[in-house]
Parts: C-alpha cells; sequence; structure tokens
C-alpha cells in the first residue's frame, strides 16, 4: 500500500455556500510521486476532534497543473468536509497518499469527441478530465451536461465558463437544475428526457468516442 506525504495547502477558494477548492503545493522531490492521470483521486488522512479520519477526494486540475487541487463539498455530519469546509486554513498540512484510480482518461493522437453527465460534487474528476481533453489536442470536443439544484450550488461554475471562453468552439455546458429557473439552462434533473434533448436533438449529429457519469447513483 502506498505512503502517505504530509503536503502543504497553496490556496483554498470558496466554490459555493458549502463546497471548497483545496490546492496541493508539490515539492519537487514529491513529484514523480503525484503525477496523475485526468479523473484518478487522493486519499487525505487527517485526525479531527482526535480521531483518525480518511477520505478520498478526486482532482480536478490538470495533470500538467503545478498542483493538485480538489472539491470538498460539505455533507450533513461529515466530519472531514465539515472541517474542511469551517476550519481549514492556508498553510496547513495535511497527510495525503498519491493519486490512483481508473476513472480516467487517457490522451491519444487521434481526434476525439467526448461526453460527461455530471451531478453535485460528481464535476471534479470531469473537470480534470475536461480540460486534459481540450488540452490534449486541438480538434478535440467536449460535452458537459451538469446537474444542480441550483446555480449558487454549483460547484467550479466560473471555472466552467472560463473553459467556454476558452474553447468557445470545442467546449460546450448545458446545466441543469432541479430548484431554479435560469437562463439558458435547463430545468430538472438528468434523466432520459435530458439525455434525448442532448443526444438525439442539439448533439446529434455529433459521434461521441467515450461518455463519462459521475454524480448519484439514480443520475447513474
Amino acid at each position: 500500500m502506498s505512503d502517505f506525504y504530509s503536503l502543504t495547502i497553496g490556496k483554498i477558494s470558496r466554490l459555493t455556500p458549502n463546497s471548497v477548492a483545496v490546492s496541493f503545493i508539490i515539492p519537487k522531490e514529491l513529484e514523480n510521486e503525484f503525477n496523475f492521470e485526468a479523473g484518478q483521486y487522493i486519499t487525505i488522512k487527517h485526525k479531527v476532534n482526535g480521531e483518525e479520519v480518511r477520505r478520498a477526494y478526486s482532482i480536478s486540475s490538470s495533470p500538467k497543473d503545478k498542483h493538485i487541487t480538489i472539491g470538498i463539498k460539505k455533507v450533513p455530519e461529515g466530519r472531514f468536509s465539515t472541517y474542511a469546509n469551517t476550519l481549514l486554513q492556508e498553510g496547513d498540512q495535511l497527510l495525503v497518499m498519491p493519486p490512483e484510480g481508473r476513472f480516467v482518461f487517457k490522451t491519444s493522437n487521434k481526434q476525439e469527441n467526448i461526453c460527461a453527465f455530471a451531478a453535485g460534487s460528481g464535476i471534479t474528476p470531469i473537470m480534470s478530465i475536461a480540460r486534459t481533453v481540450l488540452e490534449s489536442h486541438p480538434e478535440n470536443t467536449f460535452v458537459l451536461v451538469y446537474g444542480n439544484q441550483n446555480k449558487s450550488e454549483t460547484m467550479f461554475h466560473n471555472e466552467i465558463l472560463e473553459l467556454t471562453n476558452t474553447y468557445k468552439d470545442r467546449f460546450t455546458a448545458e446545466f441543469v437544475y432541479s430548484r431554479a429557473r435560469e437562463e439558458d439552462s435547463l430545468f430538472g434533473r438528468i434523466d432520459t428526457s435530458v439525455i434525448n434533448f442532448i443526444l438525439k436533438n442539439k448533439f446529434k449529429e455529433t459521434n461521441f468516442n467515450t461518455f463519462y457519469l459521475c454524480g448519484p447513483e439514480e443520475m447513474i
């Protein structure tokens, strides 16, 4: 089993009222240990109120970045997620296991069209995959269908808009809200009707190479 390494938190950003992005500084001597593929996760070990907890969090940053960023959403009675959202500070150190996991995108020399359906915190690994898909080939395209209760609870909303602006012709985001009606978004949940609209209507001319699904079991 892999060892845990002490990593320093370089930045904490508030994503929503109930979630944060936590970025770890990767020292030069640990760069090889913390190389990762888009879609992988890290495991954190920490003591909260004197009790050891271990939690796995998917990486949202690109493998090309000099840091590793994760998204942590506060869940009811979640010991570490509550701690991370209320007490964790930049400069703190956490014990972190090197990245692992098989939910990955492997780059290739051929052009690919990728589609992802995500809900809630399931967006975290999809962010890493989307960035890598778009960076790895000048003709790759990515369609993201992302479900949340409302806009204010949408993790990485600004980062998704940045991808839309950076890759205008190659990245498309469809927001789906179950408890709010917003302009340029779909109302409801990611279900058969939404999927049919995306695949058989809006993108019926696109031949997707791969689909990624990440979110609640009911959506999957």
